[in-house]
């Protein structure tokens, strides 16, 4: 153990002393226990407010809930347009390329 250890460990010892509260300590605890004026205050979280929060909160999930699904719904609709989009353009290509094949074999 150096020098430096032994000097930090007593300080330590000497701050982590016990020692007596100071006079008067108790008394005035107890004085501000029965001081109205020290009680802390009622919340302006009653009981009528924390159940409106909790309508706000229940009524922003279910229509956030409604809009996800709108829109995942719109999506799918819109896929199904451009996958019977994509459909049609395969048969008409098919078709030209039926043309085509016989006007090559004719020639």
């Amino acid at each position: 153990m150096n020098i430096t250890d032994k000097n930090i460990e007593e300080a330590l010892q000497r701050t982590l002393a016990r020692t007596s509260a100071p006079e008067g300590f108790a008394d005035r605890v107890l004085a501000r226990i029965g001081d109205p004026q020290s009680q802390p205050q009622r919340s302006w979280l009653s009981a009528s407010a924390l159940r409106r929060i909790a309508a706000a909160i229940l009524f922003t999930a279910a229509l956030g809930g409604l809009t996800a699904h709108q829109i995942a719904e719109h999506r799918r609709a819109e896929g199904e347009l451009a996958r019977r989009e994509v459909m049609t353009a395969l048969h008409i290509a098919s078709a030209k390329m039926r043309v085509a094949q016989r006007a090559v074999a004719r020639d």
